[in-house]
């Protein structure tokens, strides 16, 4: 027999999730198992010729599998389409700030030319000294 709910929860719908010690020692077993792959492809990743191992591993998805065996709550994970939009302004300020260091390598580049036209002696005989004359 149950007793009466308080005030506060009557009419409200419940939900009761029970989670026995067999199935707590299987979530336990199955994040075990997460974690060893998570270090064998992390440790495979840095043998040379292997680098590329990780694209074979969706830590997106191991993110999401490794919460719910442990029971975290679902707002600590941060949904798929949130995920994409972050990333998609992290490429979009990622690749804003290489077209800057383009930009600025592209000044320097050509700065470097008239910083020597500028301390070109032009009182010697040389092929701007003498453009410089004929101007006059």
């Amino acid at each position: 027999m149950l007793l009466e709910p308080p005030p506060e929860l009557r009419g409200k719908e419940l939900r009761v999730k029970f989670i026995s010690s067999l199935a707590q020692a299987q979530n336990a077993v199955a994040t075990g198992n997460i974690d060893r792959l998570a270090a064998f492809v992390g440790g495979l990743s840095g043998t040379p010729g292997y680098e590329d191992v990780t694209d074979k591993f969706d830590a997106d998805q191991a993110v999401d599998e490794y919460g719910h065996l442990i029971g975290a709550p679902a707002k600590l994970v941060v949904p798929d389409d949130k995920v994409a939009e972050r990333r998609q302004i992290r490429a979009e300020q990622l690749e804003q700030q290489r077209q800057q260091e383009v930009q600025l390598e592209l000044a320097k580049a050509a700065a470097g030319p008239a910083a020597n036209l500028a301390q070109t002696d032009l009182s010697e005989d040389n092929p701007l000294s003498r453009v410089a004359d004929a101007g006059t």
